[in-house]
């Protein structure tokens, strides 16, 4: 019944509606299929229905807008018909908050070593974690080699952590993990590179995975840390004529506090404290 070809009756025809597309010859509105939508009236072809935004999803046929957005944990190129599309989990060492596009890197002094992350892990203690030095498991050593049971991989196994986690996830290049404070340097929570944190002179630091200041020991008496020291080598006498308190960083110190010039009355040899 309809006397015109641009119906608004709504009784005889109509505008096609948002959501759908209508050909010449329409008789009922086409529903944009599932993965698109079209907020627009009157579209005719079925190129006007939009691809879904990246980071959202669009459910069913016939949609004005995305279903919303695509669940924590995963990610959403465009077109998605779900929040949580199969073969899109986030991918160990990355995070996807809710209406990611794609996985995203942990930054410096942060680190996953899951999947399906909606958030970062804070670097432990005794460790960094810093995107200049990213793991790498075509490279890193294999854990049959280092004989290491992949099924217990744990932060506390400081040589090997790294390393297993980068071959328990499915060959998932350059991302960010915690790797061994090294020797001279500490790494509280959130390090984001090796150097951050140097102990200081006048103290000695022997092993790796120091998590604090107070890890790094004072120069011991009698003895001088020019720098801070990471093996007995670096350790070195104090001058003859002087002694040494703990902590000392040159051979002749004189701030009566890490030592002095040997007083009136007494006689300091080499490494006197």
């Amino acid at each position: 019944g309809a006397s015109s070809t641009h119906p608004t009756d709504g009784t005889t025809g109509n505008i096609c509606p948002a959501g759908s597309y209508c050909p010449i010859g329409s008789s009922v509105p086409t529903p944009c299929l599932a993965g698109t939508y079209n907020p627009n009236n009157g579209s005719a072809q079925p190129s006007d229905c939009l691809a879904c935004l990246g980071g959202k999803y669009c459910a069913g046929p016939g949609l004005k807008q995305p279903s919303g957005n695509c669940t924590a944990g995963y990610y959403c190129p465009g077109g998605q018909i779900q929040a949580a599309p199969v073969g899109l989990e986030c991918k160990v060492g990355f995070y996807c908050p809710q209406g990611s596009v794609t996985f995203l890197p942990c930054p410096a002094g942060w680190f996953t070593n899951q999947s399906l992350q909606a958030n970062c892990s804070m670097c432990p203690a005794g460790f960094y974690c810093s995107p200049s030095e990213p793991c790498n498991s075509l490279t890193e050593p294999s854990c049959a080699a280092l004989g290491y049971n992949v099924s217990s991989a744990d932060v506390s196994n400081s040589t090997l952590w790294c390393n297993a986690t980068c071959q328990l996830t499915a060959r998932v290049l350059n991302y960010t993990a915690p790797r061994s404070c090294p020797l001279g340097y500490y790494c509280p929570p959130g390090t984001q590179f090796a150097t951050q944190y140097p102990c200081p002179s006048g103290t000695v630091a022997l092993a790796t995975n120091l998590q604090n200041l107070s890890a790094c020991v004072p120069c011991p008496w009698g003895q001088y840390c020019p720098t801070p020291a990471t093996n007995l080598s670096g350790v070195l006498n104090c001058s003859a004529g002087y002694f040494c308190r703990s902590g000392a960083t040159t051979p002749q110190p004189t701030d009566n506090v890490t030592g002095a010039i040997c007083p009136a009355g007494s006689f300091c040899p080499s490494g006197s404290d």
